[in-house]
């Protein structure tokens, strides 16, 4: 996995750049990052401090959906144009359609449901443990800890495990 993360860094970091150079202000990235704060992390927070159930799997199936959404509106700011016609759409005045709201909202509606799915196919066992990849469901021995770890007082002279 630690693979997957500095590939995700080099993408994320080689996007970035391109998008820095191709934007006319800072005000138009200011702008894209708040579109793109909202759309990724607003559902995430929201979930990770009140919803018990959400997982991985809900969370990925929501960004992606969220970002593809919120792409595919266009942005004028750095020359993205529309491939995504959401009602209203004018050729003259552009996406006429509230469709960041939309993002946002149907990113949070994803997350929520993709996560309690795949927690009615993992802990149900429709689905097998082997498939789930990020290790959301373990079950029996999978979950044991290495150690445990009591807080009751250590004695005098009795090492410390860490």
């Amino acid at each position: 996995m630690v693979w997957v993360l500095r590939v995700t860094v080099v993408i994320a970091a080689v996007a970035a750049t391109a998008i820095a150079l191709s934007a006319d202000s800072i005000y138009a990235l200011f702008y894209l990052l708040g579109d793109f704060n909202g759309i990724i992390m607003f559902s995430q927070l929201v979930c990770a401090v009140h919803l018990k159930n959400a997982n991985t799997y809900g969370s990925l199936f929501a960004l992606i959906i969220g970002v593809v959404l919120r792409i595919g509106g266009g942005d004028p700011f750095i020359g993205i144009p529309a491939f995504i016609k959401y009602p209203y759409y004018s050729e003259i005045y552009g996406q006429l359609f509230p469709f960041k709201t939309f993002a946002i909202v149907l990113s949070f509606i994803i997350l929520v449901g993709v996560s309690y799915l795949a927690k009615f196919l993992f802990e149900r066992e429709i689905l097998p443990a082997k498939l789930d990849i990020f290790r959301c469901f373990q079950r029996g021995d999978d979950n044991k800890q290495e150690e445990n770890i009591s807080m009751k007082p250590q004695e005098e002279g009795t090492p410390t495990k860490i």
